[in-house]
């Protein structure tokens, strides 16, 4: 399980939630990712063939796992996370690209302090 705690609203919440009885698989990131909810309950699941985690959330309460199977995760997975950041990051820029903006030496700093300029 991946939580994260953010600042949202109590009218932001989705509630009640209940999954279960199946297989989950096949996802990119998360087999499950859980935002904004309150009152969910997984049970009697298989969650495989994801990417990074089975489990993953933000700002969630009153969750109950039970009888869950987790993995494997996906064996067709790159051996560099290198992959999936750049996957990931590959969209902003198309987003960026195709609103017109022209790159020169753009630089962009992540939350790590790592910096690296577009050309």
């Amino acid at each position: 399980l991946q939580s994260q705690t953010q600042q949202t609203s109590s009218t932001d919440y989705i509630s009640n939630i209940f999954i279960h009885d199946g297989v989950i698989g096949l996802s990119s990131y998360s087999g499950i990712q859980l935002n904004n909810v309150n009152d969910i309950k997984l049970e009697r699941l298989r969650i495989c063939d994801f990417d990074v985690v089975a489990v993953a959330g933000n700002d969630f309460t009153n969750a109950n796992f039970d009888k869950l199977i987790i993995g494997p995760s996906s064996t067709d997975m790159k051996p560099s996370d290198y992959y999936t950041q750049g996957r990931l990051l590959s969209y902003a820029l198309f987003d960026l690209l195709s609103d017109g903006l022209d790159i020169g030496d753009e630089v962009i700093t992540f939350k790590n302090g790592i910096q690296y300029t577009l050309k």
